[in-house]
């Protein structure tokens, strides 16, 4: 299987649309790092822009984190999708691996493609504000941001996996962007009902987005747990929760995946 993971990683790395979006990601960070400072300097008096204050580091990271969703819907739509459209799929297949292993292969190079992607963002735009003097994040919180972005990865690589299985790429990029706003308000349902309080006393709506929340990957509990890991205001049970919860649908999330690419005639 490792060698299908680094197919995957060999095959992106070749495309021309990724190598168009990290030299754009280099850039607009550069750009906006240069603009924003500029403004700061100019408008907000010393020392309003610290971390600890909720100033431009995290706001930086926050805005990486959710572009980092988007660049991976692009990339989940065509993992499978591209290998089927350039009629290499079915040989693929033929080899001695099984489907399963062909799908979790593509995941796992898709997900430490994106990994790679963002680690390398959050690093430059930490040298940008280490040039200009201002406070970054620690390691720590660098370390528990990079776990809670690979959460959020393979949560929305998995769905935009879904939707390539059955829609063009265009579209399946867009059924994500919605079920991903789904999510996310399924998610704050959730957190406002409590843990358990949304099966005991919401309505019906409500236990429908309780089971939403439990069986679909979270990512929008990624998304804001990775704002309280940048802002150092993270509830670490809470933490703990979401990757029980989280793994638990993954696994769920994974064998439906399988179920149906096995499924389907290739």
């Amino acid at each position: 299987m490792k060698h299908f993971i680094l197919n995957t990683l060999q095959k992106e790395i070749r495309s021309k649309t990724l190598l168009f979006l990290f030299i754009f990601t280099v850039i607009v960070i550069y750009g906006a790092f240069a603009f924003v400072t500029n403004f700061m300097d100019a408008n907000m008096p010393d020392g309003a822009n610290n971390l600890s204050g909720g100033g431009t580091v995290k706001l930086f990271l926050s805005i990486l984190g959710a572009w980092t969703s988007i660049l991976t819907i692009l990339l989940g739509v065509g993992l499978c999708k591209n290998d089927e459209e350039e009629n290499v799929l079915h040989q693929l297949l033929a080899l001695p691996i099984k489907r399963s292993h062909y799908l979790l292969a593509r995941i796992v190079g898709g997900v430490l493609l994106i990994l790679s992607l963002y680690l390398f963002s959050s690093l430059f735009i930490m040298f940008l504000f280490s040039m200009k003097e201002q406070s970054i994040i620690g390691f720590v919180p660098l370390v528990s941001s990079l776990y809670s972005i690979t959460m959020m990865m393979s949560c929305v690589l998995m769905i935009s996996l879904f939707y390539s299985f059955y829609l063009p790429k265009v579209f399946a990029a867009i059924a994500t962007l919605i079920s991903l706003g789904f999510i996310s308000n399924a998610n704050s349902v959730y957190e406002g009902a409590g843990k358990w309080g949304i099966f005991l006393e919401g309505g019906l709506l409500t236990k429908l987005w309780g089971l939403v929340h439990t069986f679909l990957p979270p990512a929008g509990s990624w998304g804001t747990l990775n704002s309280m890991i940048l802002s150092d205001t993270l509830e670490w049970d809470r933490l703990l929760l979401v990757s029980g919860q989280s793994f638990f649908s993954f696994i769920l999330f994974f064998l439906f995946l399988n179920f149906l690419f096995n499924k389907r005639e290739i």
